[in-house]
């Protein structure tokens, strides 16, 4: 199950599932000053949490939109679904 997360989800939490510097809360928070959207996401299995995820939203012409997820692990099926 993937579920996205909200600004209230413990930090430490999803910090502890980070792989690299780039995929921590604080990171997301840095890039939402910048003017980025971000969205949290966790891959849940069995009431664990299996990763985290942190994709940032950016502009480009002609009103497109492209979210990159940088440093992560290589996401499941489900999540990419």
């Amino acid at each position: 199950m993937i579920k996205i997360i909200d600004k209230q989800f413990n930090k430490k939490v999803f910090n502890s599932k980070a792989t690299h510097p780039l995929q921590t809360w604080e990171w997301g928070e840095a890039k939402e000053k910048l003017g980025n959207k971000v969205l949290r996401f966790c891959e849940i299995k069995d009431n664990k949490i299996l990763s985290t995820y942190q994709m940032t939203i950016h502009t480009l012409p002609f009103g497109y939109k492209i979210g990159y997820i940088p440093r992560s692990i290589l996401p499941s099926k489900s999540l990419i679904q």
